[in-house]
């Protein structure tokens, strides 16, 4: 069983996507039932901003099956200015948590923020670069370098690909 919520809205300063989702999965044998809720939210600017970016991207989601308790999350956000040279600098901030409390393991990898640059190659084509200062408290990751590279050739259609560094290692 499925249930979601979901909210769009946008305009030429602001777009906004929201959903809250609920998943029952039952089996007759008792094994792989669960249950659980996710919610996403994701903001960015309208095409009318003229001095500053930003990209808003948040998850949460909460499984549980017998006994085992899973969470998870994901944050990451971009902040930066609009130049006349199609060059933009920004920040970069990004975050992950998982959870698992049946072994009371908790692995967190360390916040990370760091500088970017983006390039507006054409009004459809966007590449960004950052490098990435990792908290130091935890040394199981090292800074990085985290791109994007995102196509827009319609309003409807999006393609984004990109290098970032996780907790268990490189995604892409």
């Amino acid at each position: 069983h499925l249930a979601t919520l979901a909210y769009e809205t946008q305009n030429s300063y602001h777009q906004l996507s929201s959903s809250l989702t609920y998943n029952l999965i039952n089996a007759e044998d008792n094994i792989g039932e669960s249950k659980g809720y996710s919610a996403v939210l994701s903001s960015q600017n309208g095409t009318a901003i003229r001095h500053v970016f930003w990209e808003f991207n948040a998850s949460f989601s909460k499984r549980e099956n017998n006994d085992v308790i899973r969470k998870y999350h994901t944050i990451e956000s971009k902040i930066g200015a609009v130049t006349k040279i199609k060059l933009n600098p920004f920040i970069r901030i990004y975050h992950e948590d998982i959870t698992d409390v049946f072994s009371r393991a908790n692995n967190n990898p360390p916040f990370s923020w760091g500088p970017g640059i983006q390039w507006l190659v054409t009004e459809h084509l966007t590449l960004d670069l950052s490098y990435n200062y990792v908290q130091e408290s935890i040394d199981r990751v090292g800074d990085y370098i985290a791109s994007s590279i995102t196509w827009q050739p319609s309003q409807r259609t999006t393609l984004n690909t990109g290098y970032n560094r996780r907790f268990y290692g490189d995604s892409y």
